[in-house]
């Protein structure tokens, strides 16, 4: 019998910010692949903690048009293991660091 997990989802257009997200993390484990295009996710790590128990299966994110301003907000996915892209197109970032 094959496992039924929610491997994708993708909530574009929501209004959602990173805290909501956060709430409902816990229900995403098994999420590889995040579409979080046009939401009001501009404040992730500067506000809350990426748990790598959580989001251990997530490869992929998206979060084109954002308002994200800072590489900073980004930097705690890479203590994910699987984590291997990352998308974010018509942000407001100026510099990687």
């Amino acid at each position: 019998m094959v496992p039924l997990h929610l491997k994708e989802l993708v909530l574009i257009d929501m209004s959602l910010d990173w805290g909501q997200i956060d709430i409902l993390s816990p229900t995403f484990v098994y999420v590889e692949e995040l579409f979080l295009v046009r939401n009001n996710c501009s404040e992730i790590c500067s506000k809350y903690t990426i748990d790598k128990n959580v989001w251990k299966n997530l490869r992929m994110l998206n979060l084109e048009q954002n308002g994200i301003k800072s590489f900073d907000e980004l930097s705690e996915f890479r203590v994910l293991a699987d984590f291997n892209r990352l998308i974010l197109n018509k942000n407001f970032i100026k510099e990687i660091t």
